[in-house]
């Protein structure tokens, strides 16, 4: 531990250190919550381009346009963002 964050709490009351303690507790969650969103966005948006590919390579001669495939990943992306969001910011 860093020695002057030591001094700075040994200086401190019970109550002012539990205090602390919660509050650093709920930063530490509402990181990790927001990490989670993210890893869930990354692979949301790698796995819904490949389907998307996937879609609109075996449609291409299909006369059908299917571009409107790539626009769904973007959206499930932006929904786990959202979703992550708000959770991390009603943490308490």
């Amino acid at each position: 531990m860093d020695p002057e964050l030591e001094k700075k709490l040994a200086g401190l009351t019970p109550e002012q250190i539990e205090m602390f303690a919660r509050a650093l507790e709920l930063a530490v969650r509402k990181k990790r919550v927001r990490l989670i969103g993210y890893a869930l966005t990354a692979l949301a948006l790698i796995l819904g381009t490949v389907w998307a590919l996937y879609i609109y390579g075996k449609t291409l001669g299909s006369g059908e346009s299917m571009t409107w495939v790539f626009l769904i990943p973007i959206a499930l992306a932006a929904i786990i963002l959202i979703t992550a969001g708000r959770i991390s910011n009603n943490l308490k």
